[in-house]
């Protein structure tokens, strides 16, 4: 008998965390429209095809330090955070 296990890919292998900051209160559509082209180029390279987005207000003092921006486009700034 011949048996098969197929390796099933983690959630964390199939989610991006995206930190996207502005001084000023941004609409969610905005703060997502952006986010995706920002990831763009990763989701295509991986295959993904659905978006499923959730937008969550902080203050920029209780984010940790990120380094440099990946993209920063008028007041809008973002990070991937894997």
């Amino acid at each position: 008998m011949r048996e098969s296990v197929r390796a099933r890919k983690s959630a964390s292998d199939r989610e991006l965390k995206i930190v996207v900051a502005s001084p000023s209160n941004v609409p969610e559509g905005r703060a997502i429209k952006f986010a995706k082209k920002v990831t763009k180029h990763i989701r295509i390279s991986r295959g993904w095809s659905f978006v499923s987005a959730s937008v969550q207000s902080m203050r920029i003092r209780e984010l940790p330090p990120f380094g440099t921006p990946q993209q920063t486009e008028g007041t809008l700034t973002a990070w991937i955070v894997e």
